[in-house]
């Protein structure tokens, strides 16, 4: 399968442990309605994040409107994300209203996904709504704990009225890393061209202090016409616990800036 890997300023097509990222020259095209089956939940490739060459049919819309996730935080929904978010490391965050890469986020709280390193976490989020159309979906969000690059943590599943459904992986150095920057990690980057680092701080837990940041995702709703109804998040049940902080969604494409690389 292919896929595609940022190289410094290049870009390769290859695979990374299985996880199949389409590519032409670096710019993916939306799906068309043609091409898809009938029925029955599709699952999208991981690259489709890449910020991509948009139909001139496709709508107009809103810039990025933050997602009301208000009823989905912390043990609201059994998650138990009002522990992680009162964390000491989380008060460096910042809170409310944020603009990262652009892009507008509500920080205001945390949904948490079962793994094996926190099993008593809830398996699933279900029926965020959306009830709009757009052409980006933008998750702001991190690992705890981390897992094997290709592992798929969480799916994504894009619910529409007419009862599709599109599935996307949420892939571990796809798009996402665990939200401490372990001294020892080998690879900081993800290897998605629509992820990356959005924000990152020096934090002061554990003992030894170590950076942690959070990641911005950037996906391309596979059906442009059709407004999405509600979002899923059912978890793969990996070692590594999915955050998701953030949902934005709308016409707004990522404005990226070179970070500095965290200390």
């Amino acid at each position: 399968m292919g896929g595609i890997m940022k190289l410094g300023n290049s870009v390769a097509v290859g695979c990374v442990a299985g996880v199949s990222l389409c590519a032409a020259c670096a710019q993916i095209v939306a799906p068309h309605e043609t091409l898809e089956p009938p029925s029955g939940p599709i699952v999208v490739n991981a690259g489709f994040s890449p910020v991509p060459r948009i139909p001139t049919s496709a709508p107009a819309g809103p810039a990025s409107q933050p997602i009301d996730l208000t009823p989905f935080y912390g043990k609201a929904s059994g998650t138990e994300g009002d522990a992680w978010f009162t964390h000491e490391d989380w008060k460096i965050v910042p809170k409310g209203l944020q603009t990262f890469d652009g892009i507008l986020f509500d920080v205001s709280g945390t949904m948490l996904l079962r793994g094996t390193s926190l099993p008593q976490l809830k398996e699933a989020i279900r029926g965020i709504p959306i009830q709009r159309r757009c052409r980006y979906i933008h998750l702001l969000h991190g690992l705890g704990y981390s897992d094997n690059d290709g592992t798929t943590v969480a799916v994504m599943e894009l619910h529409y009225p007419d009862g599709q459904q599109r599935d996307i992986p949420i892939v571990v150095g796809i798009h996402v890393r665990n939200w401490w920057k372990e001294p020892q990690e080998p690879v900081s980057e993800v290897f998605d061209l629509g992820s990356g680092v959005a924000w990152s701080g020096q934090g002061t837990y554990p003992a030894a202090p170590t950076s942690v940041r959070l990641f911005r995702s950037t996906f391309v709703n596979p059906r442009l016409n059709e407004p999405i109804d509600h979002i899923d998040f059912v978890s793969k049940n990996s070692r590594a616990i999915l955050c998701i902080v953030s949902i934005s969604v709308g016409y707004q494409r990522p404005v990226t800036v070179a970070k500095p690389a965290a200390p």
